[in-house]
């Protein structure tokens, strides 16, 4: 494999970052000579773009991406949290469908998985927002319930600031590499790719990214 000092990588949202954090934390640990940049994109076709370009030695996205040059690998499944600010709590209690709610706006891979649910109890959202850091931040401020990444608001969750719907539907989203099919991989980028497939759970490996890589080492 050749060596390069730096790693491009675009993020398909903002929440790929949490998941991305504490790889990287392993990463710099073991090669602390190589340095990453990350570019946040704003749409899938700015990721997609980029990993064709070569802009990006890969993207860690959140929507499906069918296209004959890339290749799309699932690394991890992040479980969807229904939260509330405690003290909407207090004022609403367990009578989930009676809140107000904070969404992503419609068209947003999570709209798409949950839309169904809210067009069934006819509920229109009181605040639509395009990032879900901006939903985050108006969940904790008391505007409604919001339907968030765990890893989001775990932190929040623990300190009792928000309080979670428990018996609520159960939703996840999955989080994926993309790769050029041409792409040469260099050895920090194999290590960082290593590290991400290690996400993924074991039963799940041999059809993974994980399996690709390793037959990629044998070729290199």
């Amino acid at each position: 494999f050749s060596y390069d000092k730096t790693i491009r990588i675009g993020l398909g949202t903002a929440v790929a970052a949490y998941t991305l954090a504490s790889v990287l934390h392993r990463f710099q640990k073991k090669m602390s000579e190589v340095s990453v940049h990350i570019e946040h994109c704003f749409d899938i076709p700015m990721a997609v773009a980029g990993v064709l370009s070569n802009q990006f030695d890969f993207a860690l996205v959140h929507d499906g991406v069918v296209h004959p040059r890339l290749l799309q690998f699932d690394v991890v499944v992040q479980q969807l949290c229904w939260c509330v600010h405690k003290s909407l709590y207090e004022a609403y209690g367990d009578a989930l469908w009676q809140y107000p709610f904070v969404l992503l706006k419609e068209g947003s891979i999570y709209r798409n998985i949950y839309g169904s649910l809210f067009a069934e109890h006819q509920i229109r959202p009181v605040l639509e927002y395009s990032d879900s850091e901006a939903v985050k931040q108006a969940v904790l401020n008391g505007f409604g319930v919001g339907v968030l990444p765990e890893i989001l608001v775990e932190e929040a969750l623990a300190a009792g600031t928000l309080v979670e719907f428990t018996e609520a539907p159960a939703l996840e989203i999955t989080f994926s590499i993309l790769l050029h099919k041409d792409k040469t991989i260099t050895e920090p980028v194999l290590v960082l790719l290593q590290m991400l497939s290690e996400l993924m759970p074991d039963a799940e490996k041999e059809t993974s990214l994980y399996a690709y890589l390793q037959l990629s080492a044998r070729q290199g």
